[in-house]
């Protein structure tokens, strides 16, 4: 979503547990950021050479590339192709090389649980008249479930 023209979009996952932070960023798709209290933050980049050989595959190229967005659709395709291709039936579907149903069902619910639990927020930043300047919201879990202030 678009806030400022300076802005054209933003995406931040955090993830904050009792023994340290895990943050992600859209703008550098490639970098994985570790904290913990104590010690210094670690800063992973995405390096074929590091992955799994599972999932090595899905890195087309080496690292100090970004792939994100468009990837992932280009990815999940191809699995579907390779899926189809090898004339398995569809009940075969696991869900792990590509959302099924039943996955998606699985998310939706664990994303109503958490939200529903308040352990979450989301800060966005509005413009403000009145100061004339942006200022940080943050919605109680309680909006962002439809569910009245």
């Amino acid at each position: 979503m678009r806030f400022a023209r300076a802005i054209r979009t933003t995406c931040a996952l955090k993830l904050h547990g009792s023994t340290g932070s895990l943050t992600w960023l859209q703008e550098e798709p490639n970098r994985l950021c570790l904290g913990k209290r104590g010690e210094p933050d670690q800063n992973w980049s995405k390096d074929p050479v590091m992955l799994d050989p599972a999932i090595r595959r899905y890195a087309a190229l080496p690292g100090g590339h970004n792939e994100a967005w468009p990837d992932t659709f280009k990815n999940i395709m191809m699995n579907i192709f390779e899926f189809i291709a090898s004339g398995r039936d569809a009940r075969e579907a696991n869900g792990v090389d590509f959302p099924t149903f039943e996955s998606g069902l699985r998310t939706a619910c664990i994303a109503e649980a958490i939200i529903a639990s308040g352990v979450i927020f989301v800060a966005i930043w509005l413009y403000d008249r009145s100061h004339s300047g942006y200022r940080i919201v943050r919605l109680k879990p309680s909006v962002l479930a439809g569910k009245s202030r």
